[in-house]
């Protein structure tokens, strides 16, 4: 009767088993979910007619069987052999000089291992051109590179990492040749390997950027002025379980073990092809750099540095222009590059005029100047100082007696 009114609970081997080891395969890759393992595993143990756990107990086993067998393996590194690079996960703000915007602002951090000496830097974005950029500001503060590069597998940097092929991207390539490393990166979804960086990033994060979030910066170098001296206070901090500082570390022993600086730093050059548009400027980044307008309508080929953009139509090099960053829409305009119609209609303006009314005489420059303040806006003005600078060069500008009417120069008498 006892056991009819109280029968035994079922034991827990009843239940059909967790393969744990295949759900934390699965839980590595990317998208899935410990909720998606469950509804997989309630799938196998409807098929073998057992009787599955809830996803509460499902999940409370799989991480306690992930925390028994969580074992980690502390991998030494030797004086000089790596640096370790990412970017921080926090962004720190500045106010853009050319738009007077709020602007984000992504902050490179890089580490050397063994004497934990660290480098960081903000830039406006996380591109290509930025990453490199990073690296090669951060060889120069270390005053050296290092045989292996551990990056993480940012696209930037990493096309492709898998058990049987790495493709590295091919400026990250070229930049790392160029300073004597190799790209070694992280395993995917295994931060773990570039341990020391991950930490670097969680210092510069509380240590620096937290006490500068209250500051408004009006420009990304003012911002990284400020980074600079909260960095310096990092490395110059005592360490709190072994002697001496990142610094002290870094200056007795690592820098001396780095590989030395090439006689140049590595520029990074930027390809891009464009059709010549209608107004004989080419597209750059938002940007519009005049080409000659016999070019009109052709392909260009634009190679941009940090500071020059150089345009070549045919294989022929046609324009070199300085690079332009702030505010999209400039269009910067070497007037050789216009028809002379145009180039005549631009260059005639108030301040032309002026000046060449001063070449002519102060009574000369004294009637232009009030031409152009007789009316409200000074183009107005222009065809009549057109008029007169086509009298001067049909008559010759040694006339005795020029004598205009009151109703073009305004204040001045006959």
């Amino acid at each position: 009767m006892r056991t009819r009114l109280y029968p035994k609970a079922e034991s827990r081997s009843s239940k059909h088993p967790i393969d744990h080891e295949k759900v934390d395969a699965e839980f590595m890759r990317r998208g899935i979910t410990l909720t998606l393992c469950w509804n997989e595993y309630c799938e196998e143990a409807v098929a073998s007619d057992g009787e599955p756990y809830q996803c509460s107990a499902f999940c409370q086993r799989q991480r306690k069987w992930a925390e028994e067998h969580a074992f980690t393996m502390r991998v030494g590194c030797k004086c000089g052999e790596k640096i370790e690079v990412d970017w921080a996960g926090d962004r720190a703000e500045y106010y853009d000089p050319d738009t007077g915007l709020t602007r984000k602002a992504r902050v490179f951090v890089a580490c050397l291992p063994w004497s934990q000496y660290t480098f960081a830097e903000a830039f406006p974005d996380m591109g290509e051109e930025s990453w490199v950029t990073a690296h090669v500001h951060a060889f120069s503060f270390f005053g050296g590179s290092a045989p292996i590069l551990v990056p993480d597998n940012c696209k930037t940097g990493i096309v492709k990492n898998t058990l049987d092929e790495l493709v590295t991207n091919e400026q990250y390539r070229r930049m790392a040749e160029h300073y004597g490393c190799a790209v070694v990166p992280a395993r995917p979804r295994r931060p773990r390997d570039k341990g020391s960086v991950e930490a670097a990033v969680g210092l510069v994060e509380r240590q620096a950027m937290a006490p500068l979030s209250d500051r408004a910066f009006l420009s990304l170098d003012e911002l990284n002025a400020a980074l600079s001296v909260k960095i310096a206070a990092i490395n110059a901090r005592p360490f709190q379980k072994r002697d001496g500082s990142r610094e002290s570390e870094y200056l007795g022993q690592e820098k001396d073990s780095l590989i030395p600086l090439p006689a140049h730093p590595y520029r990074i050059v930027v390809h891009k092809s464009a059709t010549v548009q209608f107004n004989y400027h080419a597209s750059f980044e938002g940007m519009f750099y005049s080409v000659p307008f016999t070019c009109l309508r052709k392909k260009a080929d634009i190679a941009a540095t940090a500071t020059a953009v150089v345009i070549a139509v045919d294989g022929v090099r046609v324009a070199t222009h300085p690079r332009l960053h702030g505010a999209k829409g400039q269009y910067p305009t070497n007037p050789e590059h216009m028809p002379d119609a145009h180039r005549d209609f631009a260059e005639w303006n108030g301040d032309r005029f002026r000046r060449w009314a001063a070449e002519k005489g102060p009574s000369v420059a004294a009637v232009v100047d009030a031409m152009l303040r007789s009316r409200t806006v000074e183009q107005q003005a222009c065809r009549t100082c057109r008029a007169l600078l086509d009298l001067g060069r049909r008559h010759g500008d040694g006339i005795p007696c020029l004598r205009l009417p009151s109703a073009i120069t305004g204040t001045l008498s006959p």
